[in-house]
């Protein structure tokens, strides 16, 4: 079957997915450097790579018996459908026994993390081949979000939780025999048990319409989280950053802007700055525009309002929640009266690679509006006062609705992409490998098939429209 009669607009089965990733590049490459089994194993009749296309087929399936069932009864027709030039299979089907084999004895963490950096690589490529990341002029003030990422964090269910969950009520096992399943190397805290993970995404848009385009959401990188999950964050973005820094390496300045959620702070936004990325992100501790208007002409502490010199006239402005405000003085009290707009970010070189400045419009009855520029390096001071530009000073702001809805909207296709994952994928609703690495092994397959998939309609509808 070619892939010119595979109709991506309706449901595919995981068999037409196993197809489509036997012509997938990356695929070939990632079976090319994997170990071989030698000459003393039982499947040494079988490729790394044809082995690899059944861990595949376990992670389309919700079940290692459905993957085995599908295999041996489609074997002799997939089989001539599915060799390639470089993938050859052998006679008999390839079950998930030997590809767990295979997996346990010699994918160790070393292989796996070679694994990861293969893909890591290949998913950039796709990214740029699918429109993403496009060089030009950047525009920091209006995100293009086809030159930017988005990510988040997901816990995935583990294997088992035998052993987990509330001292007063641990998880019981139901081994009959005395051998319950333990897996010792989950992330847990509170309820939330399992397997946490930070996955970075980036999808294509209709540059007319500003809608999503189907189909189109690549995943760039998935990288585990160590540090605790639930109300603690921390541990989430020392694999974001990372993880765009690997990015920004691939694509150079085509990467414009990453949207995160609240556990973003302002140590995080210099970082990506320095890389000449923008941060785009609900100020810590807000969760809706309501709480950030509430503040609007609510009184402010006398010790956080700072005068500042603007063209030889003076105004009094404040600080809260990524946003600097314009105050009053109202009731013999001061008071917040409007988040400053901004007008204009701009990428400046620094000693470490970059930093920005941002204009800010500063309202004023005598002259109609100041202009105040504001760079964002650290130590960086507000111009005309003494007061320092704090860290996670929003340079696309939350208060800005129509700029920053349209690129914050992007978080919200990370829920639809772990949906996809977790029930489309095989992995949930619990993880069908014991341990991390396994787990880890799983995702990246997911990850790989849901890529391949991309990047095929991508060009079977170049070829079409050509054709056409």
């Amino acid at each position: 079957m070619s892939l010119r009669t595979l109709d991506f607009e309706e449901s595919l089965s995981p068999g037409d997915w196993l197809e489509v990733l036997t012509r997938d590049p990356l695929f070939e490459m990632m079976g090319r450097m994997l170990p071989g089994y030698g000459n003393s194993t039982r499947p040494a009749h079988a490729s790394p790579q044809a082995v690899l296309l059944t861990g595949a087929a376990t992670v389309c399936y919700p079940s290692d018996r459905k993957a085995d069932a599908h295999l041996r009864r489609y074997w002799p027709a997939e089989r001539e459908a599915w060799e390639t030039a470089t993938l050859t299979l052998p006679d008999a089907p390839v079950l998930s026994q030997q590809w767990r084999y295979y997996r346990d004895r010699y994918l160790t963490p070393e292989v796996v993390g070679d694994m990861w950096g293969l893909f890591r690589d290949g998913a950039a490529h796709y990214a740029t081949e699918i429109g993403l990341f496009g060089g030009g002029p950047a525009d920091y003030r209006h995100p293009d979000p086809n030159r930017a990422v988005f990510a988040d964090g997901t816990v995935f269910a583990p294997a088992s939780r035998v052993g987990y969950g509330p001292k007063d009520n641990l998880h019981p096992t139901r081994s009959k025999t005395g051998n319950p399943r333990y897996v010792d190397d989950m992330n847990e805290q509170g309820k939330m048990v399992g397997y946490s993970h930070v996955v970075l995404f980036a999808q294509r848009f209709d540059p007319t319409t500003g809608n999503a385009m189907a189909r189109t959401r690549l995943i760039l990188d998935a990288a585990r989280v160590r540090g605790s999950i639930g109300k603690d964050k921390g541990g989430e973005m020392a694999q974001v950053i990372p993880a765009c820094r690997r990015l920004r390496d691939q694509v150079g300045d085509g990467l414009t802007h990453l949207v995160y959620d609240g556990a973003l702070r302002g140590t995080h936004t210099r970082q990506l700055a320095s890389m000449g990325i923008v941060a785009v992100n609900k100020p810590h501790g807000i969760r809706t525009r309501g709480q950030l208007e509430d503040y609007d002409h609510k009184p402010v502490a006398a010790k956080s309002v700072f005068p500042v010199d603007i063209d030889g006239c003076c105004h009094e402005l404040t600080y809260s929640y990524g946003h600097l405000w314009n105050t009053v003085r109202s009731l013999g009290r001061d008071r917040r009266a409007q988040i400053l707009a901004v007008t204009d970010v701009r990428r400046l070189p620094a000693p470490s690679g970059y930093t920005f400045e941002a204009d800010f419009e500063v309202p004023c009855d005598a002259f109609g509006g100041h202009i105040l520029n504001v760079s964002t390096h650290e130590n960086a001071e507000i111009p005309g006062s003494r007061h320092k530009v704090p860290s996670e000073l929003a340079l696309v702001p939350m208060g800005d609705k129509d700029v920053f809805n349209a690129v914050y909207g992007l978080r919200n296709s990370a829920e639809s992409a772990f949906n996809l994952l977790k029930h489309h994928r095989g992995m949930s609703p619990r993880a069908q490998s014991y341990n991390g690495l396994r787990h880890e092994i799983d995702l990246l397959l997911a990850a790989m098939v849901n890529n391949a998939l991309v990047r095929a309609e991508h060009r079977n509808t170049a070829v079409t429209t050509r054709a056409a």
